[in-house]
């Protein structure tokens, strides 16, 4: 019965409003606001009711709004029964929707932080859907205008009110679909206000808003920082994007966003999409639910009409924002295939401005770009402009390892191999840079190139070029980072596919910071029980130009490796000038400032010692012709030394020649020495009479010359017992 009474009295009351004009409509709104302090509470509730009823039906006729809107405030703040105080701020509400340019402003400028008066208002404007669309589109064009002075070095109040108010108006679950229709223009709105904040240092001790505490709890204070950051968080979860807050709080998306310098990362970061990576990768990246992913493609669609307009803006912090967003919106397939854009063009333009961030933002967009069908062709066009890029400063180069990757990964003809080639004397000495993004990138990057390269079967001077890595890496692995050590596994596990050292790829695969020592000892003990003299001279004359790197670190690990080889090796079977190389080098780094690399160098320079055994001479002409005659013949020599690095394919050449026309020259001078023997054993006369007579024989011209001693006889190998063979 009270029911229905009430709403007949509330009937009446709207129709009754209709009769009224404007003055005479504001007046009896005014007399109202007199009646909600009335001592009978039947009285005042019945002014509450019939003000709402007057502001829902024709609150767009009203005057006077201003006395209007400080009468019910100054109302509020008085102690009204409950029942009369929601129906006034019910009012209120209705008045805002059809009165915004008037009522938001009023509110906005009250003293922060708000008293709680204030704040139940803005909390309410966020229940009814025509007055939170009204309210919403009217706070967004105050934080999109905002355009304060540069030489002002005070912050404008206003846009941080918004926020506050923001605050309040999406902590509801009423204001869901409102804010899905202004989503992401809402979300960009009040990024761009967190970057315009954050730069003007705005004191942590100031406080702009304060929510009431759960359960007796104190309040909790918002400086405009925070205030703008929470405005962030409830714009996604007012539109339904939980995952996207869940996981910018477990990736440090907030910390970033709150920083100056690294704003344009927790963008990049918050908006950032599942990687397409291959099965298993390293080091493993865990889910990601950033912006791009979590959207319907017409939401993206929405962004990017969004941030195009934005690209070229005039304000630096307008314009940053948007690339960043357009970079990360190319990841999805839809909106990298929109037509009507010239992404790679834009894309372009932008590593050429001298801004580094610009040119990180570009890199991205071109790493996003490299994932779709059709476009591998044309970004394998831009390899070498981005291979200028790998010496840039520590954010630019991990771009644009990611953007080479990517190209290489994602490319599909038999020219990749050719292109992973085209970079690798540049991408090699990132494997060990002494900044750690750069060296986890440079190799993990290097393990997902190995994977596709393998895919189309590198021949034999592809398979040269990638075999230059293993150093490198091995030096690295040595490395105290876990992801460091990961990274080297992951990459050190698709060389051995590549190289076909199938024995150690498990070994590599579980690589760990417990076991990367161990690790390398199994890798050198593998590499010396190859027997590839030729390919373990190669690998330490690699070493030998670590040993004089400015990083401490790799002059170590190259000791380290040189240690662990040489170990191996029986250095008594070595040529005495592989011996003074490996000692001289290693004597280099004897008086090296690191007194820890100095003690290394002289254990490895003991152990060679002990292990080196004096080589036998040669001493009698007999000896020297054998071992001169073994030199050209192909019968094994087992005094023979055993060359350690790899003579060049002129020098193998002319060796197998000089022994061809060497051993040729042997069977025919000792055919004629054979002769000549003989013939001058059967013709010696038999000598008689006194020892001293020497006994006349009378010969032929040519019985002379027939006996005369071969030349060869003469020649250096019977004069000097040279090493040398004479020249044929």
């Amino acid at each position: 019965m009270l029911s229905t009474t009430s709403t007949a009295s509330s009937c009446c009351k709207r129709a009754f409003a209709g009769y009224f004009t404007e003055l005479q409509l504001t007046t009896l709104v005014l007399t109202a606001i007199e009646g909600l302090t009335d001592s009978r509470a039947k009285v005042s509730l019945a002014a509450a009711q019939l003000m709402s009823a007057v502001m829902k039906e024709r609150g767009k006729d009203l005057i006077k709004v201003e006395e209007i809107v400080e009468g019910i405030f100054e109302r509020l703040k008085s102690q009204l029964e409950p029942s009369t105080k929601e129906e006034v701020v019910r009012a209120m509400c209705s008045l805002a929707g059809t009165n915004t340019r008037t009522v938001v402003p009023m509110l906005l400028n009250k003293p922060l932080p708000w008293d709680r008066t204030n704040l139940v208002l803005w909390k309410v404007f966020g229940t009814q859907q025509e007055t939170t669309l009204s309210v919403l589109r009217m706070l967004i064009g105050i934080l999109e205008n905002n355009q304060p002075k540069q030489e002002s070095k005070e912050m404008a109040f206003q846009p941080v009110a918004v926020t506050c108010a923001l605050c309040e108006m999406l902590s509801g679950s009423q204001c869901q679909e409102a804010v899905q229709e202004f989503y992401p223009r809402l979300l960009l709105a009040v990024l761009s206000h967190l970057y315009w904040v954050i730069e003007q240092n705005a004191p942590q001790k100031m406080v702009v808003y304060s929510r009431e505490g759960v359960q007796g709890s104190k309040n909790k204070p918002f400086d405009p920082t925070s205030c703008a950051l929470e405005a962030v968080k409830l714009v996604f979860l007012a539109a339904a994007y939980e995952k996207v807050v869940v996981y910018a709080s477990q990736h440090r998306c907030w910390d970033l966003l709150s920083s100056p310098k690294f704003y344009h990362i927790g963008i990049m970061d918050l908006a950032s999409p599942l990687p397409l990576l291959p099965r298993n990768p390293w080091p493993p990246v865990s889910h990601r639910s950033g912006i791009v992913l979590n959207c319907e493609p017409y939401i993206l669609h929405r962004f990017l009409n969004h941030v195009r307009n934005l690209l070229y803006s005039l304000d630096d912090r307008r314009k940053m924002l948007a690339r960043t967003f357009y970079v990360q919106l190319l990841w999805h397939r839809s909106v990298a295939q929109t037509l009507g854009h010239d992404f790679l063009g834009n894309l372009i333009k932008w590593l050429k401005e001298p801004n580094l961030i610009m040119k990180e933002v570009g890199l991205r967009g071109i790493s996003n770009l490299a994932l779709h069908p059709g476009q591998s062709e044309t970004l394998k066009s831009l390899v070498p402009f981005l291979r200028r890029f790998l010496k840039d400063e520590v954010r630019v180069t991990v771009q644009a390892v990611k953007s080479l990757r990517n190209i290489i990964y994602h490319g599909r003809g038999e020219d990749t191999k050719v292109v992973f080639c085209s970079i690798s004397k540049q991408l090699r000495p990132l494997i060990n840079d002494e900044r750690d993004q750069v060296r986890i990138s440079a190799t993990s990057a290097l393990g997902h190139m190995l994977h596709r390269v393998d895919k189309f079967k590198p021949g034999p001077l592809i398979r040269k070029e990638i075999f230059t890595f293993l150093v490198p890496l091995l030096l690295s692995i040595q490395d105290n980072n876990a992801e460091v050590i990961k990274a080297c596994g992951g990459a050190l596990t698709e060389w051995t596919n590549v190289i076909g050292w199938s024995s150690l790829t498990q070994m590599f695969r579980h690589t760990t910071l417990s076991d990367h020592i161990q690790v390398l000892e199994e890798t050198c003990k593998y590499l010396v029980g190859t027997g590839k003299k030729q390919l373990i001279g190669e690998l330490l004359t690699q070493n030998f130009i670590f040993l004089k790197s400015s990083q401490p670190f790799l002059r170590a690990s190259a000791v380290t490796v040189i240690g662990l080889i040489t170990k191996r090796l029986n250095m008594s079977n070595l040529h005495k000038d592989d011996v003074a190389t490996l000692r001289n080098a290693l004597l280099s780094v004897r008086n090296d400032p690191s007194e820890p690399i100095q003690s290394l160098a002289n254990i490895v320079l003991k152990r060679m010692s002990v292990n080196t055994k004096s080589k036998p001479g040669l001493t009698s002409t007999l000896s020297r012709l054998s071992t001169n005659l073994l030199k050209v013949s192909c019968i094994k020599d087992r005094t023979k030394k055993k060359r350690l690095f790899k003579v060049s394919k002129q020098e193998e050449d002319n060796d197998s020649n000089q022994k061809k026309k060497g051993w040729s020259w042997v069977e025919d001078n000792l055919s004629l020495l054979s002769t000549w023997h003989q013939r001058r054993v059967k013709n010696t006369p038999l000598k008689t009479g006194s020892l001293y007579e020497t006994p006349k024989i009378e010969k032929t011209q040519e019985e002379v010359l027939s006996f005369q001693k071969p030349a060869f006889l003469d020649s250096e190998i019977f004069r000097s017992g040279s090493r040398a063979f004479p020249a044929v």
